[in-house]
């Protein structure tokens, strides 16, 4: 199991190395939807680091009844803060049924750190 953990890492880290330079001042992450180890879909910082990337990949998802029970994979802790729609990437997993949740690293930011990790 742990190559198939990497393998979905792997491919949660080059979505973010497709988005760096381009995520304004929010870090460059990606993200990975997986459920019974087949890919569901993936995703990234949108320009200017809105939408988060967790929010891009639900929202791609049009049957939400996939997302239950599904894996994601994050290169970033999931941010805990709410944003301008008073709700966080946090929510957002939560509420989509998403079950497992693996993260390459904490957010540093202090509003986030280890916050989501807890929840």
């Amino acid at each position: 199991m742990t190559y198939m953990h990497e393998k979905w890492m792997k491919l949660a880290l080059l979505q973010a190395f497709r988005s760096k330079g381009f995520t304004g001042k929010n870090p460059n992450v990606g993200c990975v939807l997986v459920k019974d180890n087949k890919l569901l879909n993936y995703s990234r910082t949108s320009c200017n680091g809105r939408p988060h990337a967790e929010e891009n990949l639900i929202n791609s998802i049009s049957k939400k009844e996939i997302l239950r029970d599904s894996s994601i994979y994050l290169t970033l802790e999931p941010c805990a803060h709410l944003n301008e729609n008073n709700y966080s990437c946090t929510d957002l997993i939560l509420k989509s049924g998403i079950a497992n949740v693996y993260i390459s690293c904490i957010d540093p930011d202090p509003r986030t750190s280890g916050k989501s990790v807890e929840i």
